[in-house]
């Protein structure tokens, strides 16, 4: 055996004993994410006018679409190579760094010009370039594939921790001194940069990446990522184009107001990935093996997570979308209130697609998963051109929600077509049914508490019923939590 490579059973007894704590403290962590997240956003929209918040939120979207192509799907390939194979660890996450912040300083600068065309004032663009300078920080954070590849949950909880701590710790003193766009903008790459230094101290070390070796692991990453890159780049470009394209055609505030909806959907989205991104790996695994029952098993569990947890979610929001966004950012953005309840029924096509997307690729089939985003991403933008300037923001959530509907639809068909994997419809009838149950009794619960109390109050009777009714109608089992919260039961074949 090489003595440069790990073996494969390497730290394998440290993560059984660790990993029901693991991933219990996962759950709680991304809770916390999610908690300082919105707490992040609720003093930055109290400290940024409305306008100044649009210009934000629009950078940040270039951002996310331009870091888009500097992933390219390398980071899932890179996860299912080290899942399938960890005795290529170090060369594959070489591969993947050299790869990765190669593609983030091409983008940087394409980005830089994009920003000089948008925006017009030397404050705008002296954030965007600040903003910007992030990204080719931003691919450290690529390495977190061999924690995920491995089931590295406690150093998986550091990293999500740091992150939402650093910036709400900058938010904070930056909201205390009454900053300005700019200073914001800075506080951004700060962020970007405490974030990139912990990735590398924790996954960084000399034993966990060649780069001599990880050069020649490039060109077949690529080969492999591409496919699933576009389809990547797809997904991001039809709800990251929208924001931009409305700051282009509706202005700065209608931009913000959007932005503030679609914010919350993404914070939503730590809650289905806390539970089902262990599953994509054991997934990988399940399929090289060609065992074909574990692969049916781990499906059911993973799709029927993602259907209750996004439908509850998202008719829950739905129906205290007025209290949610009078506490997160306040009565200068009561338009947005109408845009969350449209907005967020996208969530459930959102998790639906989610674990689509990664059967698909732990299954080595991503070409129909980029046709089928690269498709429905050209007609959105489309779409979105002729009907933002008109409609403005209403037009986008409108878009968003159709979208995601047909990403969703395509994916599950190509893996059904493709795997023959695919929803039961007697799990989506029951977790309907759960979902209407919760919805109905969180729209009863309205005491005349105030707006935070109210949300309290709903968050609490929503958790019971949801709880009961998913039970009682047997779309989640209590060997299903078992499962999920002590990954042993998994890792050792009992799913």
């Amino acid at each position: 055996m090489n003595p440069q490579l790990p073996s494969p059973q390497a730290g394998e007894p440290r993560s059984r004993r660790n990993v029901a704590i693991g991933s219990a403290m996962q759950a709680v962590v991304r809770l916390v994410v999610v908690v300082s997240g919105a707490f992040a956003v609720a003093l930055q929209v109290r400290t940024l006018t409305v306008a100044d918040y649009g210009v934000f939120v629009t950078i940040l979207s270039i951002i996310t679409l331009l870091s888009a192509f500097t992933d390219v799907g390398l980071t899932n390939t890179a996860v299912q190579r080290i899942a399938r194979d960890p005795l290529r660890q170090r060369v594959v996450a070489g591969g993947l760094l050299i790869a990765r912040t190669t593609l983030g300083f091409l983008l940087a600068l394409i980005g830089a010009v994009v920003a000089l065309s948008l925006f017009r004032t030397s404050a705008d663009r002296l954030s965007a370039a600040l903003m910007i300078a992030s990204i080719p920080l931003a691919t450290m954070t690529a390495l977190q594939a061999i924690s995920i590849a491995r089931l590295r949950l406690m150093q998986q909880n550091l990293l999500l921790a740091t992150q939402g701590l650093f910036w709400l710790v900058i938010v904070i003193v930056l909201s205390a001194t009454g900053a300005d766009l700019v200073m914001f903008a800075a506080g951004f790459l700060l962020s970007a940069v405490l974030q990139g230094s912990l990735v590398w101290a924790i996954l960084g070390r000399k034993g966990n990446v060649d780069f001599r070796l990880g050069v020649r692991e490039v060109p077949s990453l690529m080969r492999q990522a591409i496919p699933l890159g576009l389809g990547g780049i797809g997904t991001t470009a039809y709800y990251r184009l929208s924001g931009v394209i409305l700051f282009a055609t509706a202005g700065p505030v209608a931009a913000a107001s959007y932005a503030a909806a679609f914010k919350v959907v993404d914070m939503l989205q730590a809650i289905p990935a806390s539970l089902l991104a262990p599953l994509i790996p054991l997934l990988s695994r399940a399929l090289e093996s060609n065992d074909a029952r574990r692969v049916d098993r781990l499906w059911d569990l993973a799709s029927r997570l993602a259907l209750s947890v996004s439908m509850m979610v998202s008719v829950g929001v739905a129906v205290t979308a007025p209290q949610i966004v009078t506490l997160l950012f306040g009565s200068a953005y009561a338009d947005s209130v109408d845009l969350l309840q449209v907005v967020v029924l996208g969530f459930i096509p959102i998790c639906l697609g989610w674990v689509a997307t990664g059967a698909l690729t732990a299954a080595g089939r991503v070409k129909g998963y980029a046709v089928v985003t690269l498709s429905v991403a050209t007609g959105s933008v489309a779409a979105g051109l002729i009907l933002m300037p008109r409609f403005g923001a209403a037009a986008a959530a409108a878009i968003s929600f159709v979208t995601e509907m047909l990403v969703a639809t395509g994916l599950l068909w190509v893996l059904w077509r493709e795997t023959q994997l695919r929803i039961r419809t007697s799990v989506w009838a029951r977790a309907a049914l759960a979902a209407s149950l919760m919805g109905t009794a969180v729209w009863f619960v309205k005491p005349p508490f105030a707006d935070w109390i109210l949300l309290l109050v709903q968050i609490g009777v929503g958790i019971v019923v949801a709880s009961a009714a998913l039970f009682l109608l047997r779309v989640i089992t209590i060997h299903d939590i078992r499962a999920v919260f002590s990954k042993s039961d998994i890792m050792e074949n009992r799913v």
